[in-house]
């Protein structure tokens, strides 16, 4: 779809492919990686720890039971391409819409305090929406709305490309990981 929309759209005299390499050049993959890393450790930990860690002990079950038989089905490359969906889109809507939208409100409605504050804020009120849409248990409230806040000062620091790419990546590793070590034998492990 992606090239058929490049196609057609250049065809039309849009330029899509001259605005979709102005989006690949604000790409930061060096900081998408390093923004992982924490993504990347704190889900090992909370996999790997599962059964001594209360919180992550009741979202394996939760994943168990509700998750990992839908995601069992998927080969290793379906992964990437619903990581790739959630990581675009959620960080258009949670980042470029939603935290945009939430730090020019506070700007407006309190123009005497610093940017500093209201940008925090609304970064901070974004994640803890993130947090609240992802909450299956309250140990991944936590996680998604730490997540979300990292994604957000990414956001902020490196641009939407860099967020999506690091949210998407994360994603992909993290439910390819997940279902090993939870979900038994699965469709990633065999198509791998």
């Amino acid at each position: 779809m992606a090239v058929a929309g490049v196609v057609l759209g250049d065809r039309a005299g849009l330029d899509v492919s001259g605005q979709l390499l102005r989006v690949l050049n604000t790409l930061d993959v060096p900081a998408a990686l390093a923004y992982m890393l924490p993504l990347l450790a704190a889900c090992y930990v909370g996999v790997a720890f599962a059964d001594r860690l209360e919180g992550f002990s009741q979202l394996r079950d939760t994943f168990k039971a509700a998750l990992i038989p839908q995601l069992r089905i998927l080969p290793f490359w379906g992964l990437g391409l619903m990581a790739l969906g959630a990581g675009v889109g959620e960080e258009t809507l949670f980042r470029a819409f939603m935290q945009e939208a939430l730090c020019g409100g506070l700007a407006d409605a309190a123009p005497s305090l610093p940017a500093t504050l209201t940008t925090a804020a609304g970064v901070a009120v974004a994640s803890v929406i993130f947090g609240a849409l992802h909450a299956l248990t309250p140990t991944y409230f936590l996680f998604a709305t730490g997540a979300g806040a990292l994604f957000g000062v990414e956001y902020l620091l490196y641009g939407l490309p860099t967020a999506a790419v690091t949210h998407w990546i994360y994603d992909w590793i993290a439910l390819a990981f997940i279902l090993r070590e939870w979900g038994g034998s699965s469709g990633a492990e065999e198509a791998g």
